[in-house]
């Protein structure tokens, strides 16, 4: 949440856990769905160098 969130580890700390879990969930559902749509990417690739 760092990295990608640019909180610092103070402002972290200081979230009460609801919210920090909230921003969390948030954050994991976002890489889930890049991943999928990385992965749709590369299937589409590979099946039309296949041509």
């Amino acid at each position: 949440m760092k990295y990608y969130g640019g909180w610092s580890l103070f402002e972290l700390y200081a979230l009460p856990i609801g919210l920090r879990n909230f921003y969390f969930q948030m954050l994991a559902n976002h890489k889930k769905k890049e991943s999928e749509e990385n992965d749709k990417a590369i299937s589409k690739a590979k099946s039309s160098s296949r041509r």
